[in-house]
């Protein structure tokens, strides 16, 4: 994301269980949305420090979709 000076990155087939956030070393920040008993399917959305300050809400809807609100 650096490299190419993105601030929102959506990610597919993360394979992460249940729905939570992470947050990465350089500050980047993974809000992710996947099954509660499998590895399988699930979206993410990564962050930049920026636009992590700028959430105001995330909804996880299911393995396939998820919601963030920005303020903008």
């Amino acid at each position: 994301m650096d490299r190419y000076g993105l601030v929102i990155l959506a990610l597919l087939e993360v394979r992460l269980k249940g729905a939570d956030s992470l947050i990465l070393v350089k500050g980047f920040t993974i809000l992710h949305s996947g099954t509660e008993k499998k590895r399988e399917a699930g979206v993410a959305i990564m962050l930049s420090t920026s636009a992590s300050r700028a959430l105001i809400k995330r909804t996880p809807i299911n393995e396939r979709i998820i919601e963030a609100r920005f303020r903008g």
